[in-house]
Parts: structure tokens; C-alpha cells; sequence
């Protein structure tokens, strides 16, 4: 590859990561401002049916969807059961931001990478470093730094904080068992259709449950959020995979760790001049001292891949 090439793939790989990051930071603050006048389950229902028109016709257009064809019993379970993991963790973030402010939920989701790690020593046998191993340990005493007024009150009298949080968690968790799904599933169906089946599939289930009388409500502002949650689902998801074919993992993954730096200082600019749809909680010392902490453990956690590994 010639050096004017590299640096083409090189900055169009970041420019799609950094897109990432950014749509994945504000889709927080949008979807708080829109549970004002949606319900989680409903918010979640819409963002799968726009998605799932969106993948189908491409795939329709690619001629992909005979890839359905080839599926065994067996992989039907496993896909429908992947499928309700990612729709419950959809529903759950969501619901997760109504005790939560956007900053917490998303400093909560830096958690996943390490569910997933510890998925992939557990089913897949991976291994990890010393290293490695430590930043789980920073991950931990950060987010305790993050969240030490709000654990003050938790332990007095604000248990929806509590609720959040665990909502988080458990999300994150979910989401975790969906990928490690996925991934058994990619040799014989691609991406993009595991992704248009869950999609579908969270149209039936959910409609019984959403409100769908509650979009004759919403006026052209409420519209223009939804619609923004909507193509967050299907750019966000876009922009990560192809900057995966142009640089590094690890390169990428740098870069989706500081997704709560840019929500923290959206929330801020969003708070300033829209304050009527947003608020701003502050962060003390330790508060900015746990949010670094977060993003270094997973900095570091990514760039450790190449030391000596221990098998627990």
C-alpha cells in the first residue's frame, strides 16, 4: 500500500469512528429528551420498525436475503434468541434514562467491553493480561468515583438512582449475550440480516406493548428527535463497521472510549441553550477523576491485547 493510500484509508477510518462516537454521545441526550413525551418501550419499537424498512430493501437490493434459506432449526433459536437479548437491551437503556441522567447511562455502558472479555474467556476461551486484568479493577474504582455523590444519596433516600443504575448494568449485560450469539451466527448469516430479522422480530413483540397512539401527540419537534433516534440506529451501526475495514480495532476502539467525554460536554451545550429539555448534573473532582479513570481502563484494556496473557 502506498504511503498516499494509507493516509487516505488511515483518515477516513477515524473520520468514521469519530461519527460513531459522536451519534453513539448524543443519542443519550436525544432519547432523554424524547421519553418526555414517548415511553421507552414505544421510542424502541419506532427506532426497529425505521431500521428494519432501511435493512431490508438494501439487503432486497444486494440479494442477500436468501441467506435465510441456509439456516438450520438450531439457528433459528439461536437467532430468535438473540434477537429478544438486543431488544431488551434497546428497551433497557432506554427505561434506564428515566432515573439516570444520559452521562450516567453512558458512563455505565463503558462496562461492556468486559462483559464481553469475560464472555469470550468463558465460551470462546480467550485469555487475558495482567494488564487487562487490572483495568477491570480501575473500571471499578472509577466508576465508584463517578457516581460518589449519587452514591451518597443512594444510600439516604434516592433509590431510582439505584434502579438506574442496576437497569444499566443489566443492559450492558444483555447486550453482551447477543454479541457472543452473533458471533456464532456470522459464518452462516451476515450482519446485516441478523440485524433485519432482530429488528422484525421486536416489530411483533413490541407493538402489543407500545403506545401507538401516543405518536398522533408528538408535534415536528418530537418528530425530528424520533426520527434522530431512528437514524442513529442504522448510520451509528454503519459508520463503526466500515472504520473497522479501514484501520485497526484497537485504533477504533480508542476512539468509542471516550464516547463519555463527548456526552458529557453535549449534555453541558445541550443544557445551555435548550434548558427546558435538558438538564446538567455537575460533576465534582472525584466525579472528573472517576470519568477518567473509565476511559483509561478501556484505553488501556484495548491496548494490552499484545502482552503475555494468563488463562483464568
Amino acid at each position: 500500500m502506498s504511503q498516499n493510500n494509507f493516509v487516505a484509508n488511515t483518515t477516513t477510518g477515524l473520520s468514521l469512528a469519530l461519527l460513531t462516537a459522536l451519534l453513539w454521545s448524543i443519542l443519550p441526550l436525544a432519547l432523554a429528551a424524547i421519553l418526555l413525551s414517548l415511553d421507552g418501550v414505544t421510542i424502541t419499537w419506532f427506532r426497529f420498525t425505521f431500521a428494519a424498512v432501511i435493512c431490508f430493501f438494501w439487503q432486497l437490493y444486494r440479494g442477500k436475503l436468501n441467506e435465510f434459506m441456509q439456516l438450520t432449526p438450531k439457528d433459528w433459536f439461536v437467532l430468535t434468541l438473540a434477537a429478544v437479548f438486543l431488544i431488551i437491551d434497546y428497551v433497557g437503556f432506554t427505561l434506564a434514562l428515566n432515573y439516570i441522567s444520559p452521562i450516567a447511562a453512558t458512563v455505565f455502558s463503558q462496562v461492556t467491553p468486559f462483559f464481553l472479555c469475560i464472555g469470550g474467556i468463558i465460551f470462546f476461551k480467550e485469555r487475558l493480561n495482567y494488564v487487562q486484568i487490572w483495568c477491570f479493577v480501575l473500571l471499578f474504582i472509577g466508576l465508584m468515583l463517578f457516581f460518589n455523590d449519587s452514591l451518597t444519596a443512594v444510600l439516604s433516600e434516592q433509590e431510582m438512582l439505584v434502579i438506574g443504575a442496576v437497569i444499566a448494568v443489566l443492559s450492558s449485560l444483555i447486550w453482551v449475550f447477543y454479541a457472543l450469539l452473533q458471533k456464532s451466527l456470522l459464518k452462516r448469516l451476515s450482519a446485516t440480516n441478523i440485524l433485519l430479522y432482530i429488528y422484525a422480530l421486536a416489530i411483533v413483540l413490541l407493538a402489543p406493548v407500545s403506545d401507538l397512539q401516543g405518536f398522533v401527540k408528538l408535534d415536528g419537534y418530537d418528530w425530528l428527535i424520533l426520527l434522530f433516534c431512528a437514524l442513529n440506529t442504522v448510520v451509528a451501526y454503519g459508520a463503526f463497521a466500515q472504520s473497522m475495514k479501514h484501520i485497526d480495532t484497537t485504533q477504533v476502539s480508542v476512539i468509542i472510549a471516550t464516547i463519555p467525554l463527548f456526552t458529557i460536554v453535549l449534555s453541558y451545550l445541550a443544557f445551555v441553550y435548550w434548558p427546558q429539555y435538558f438538564t446538567f448534573e455537575q460533576i465534582n473532582q472525584l466525579g472528573w477523576l472517576g470519568v477518567f479513570m473509565v476511559v483509561a481502563s478501556v484505553v488501556i484494556f484495548n491496548q494490552a491485547g499484545n502482552k503475555k496473557v494468563i488463562k483464568i
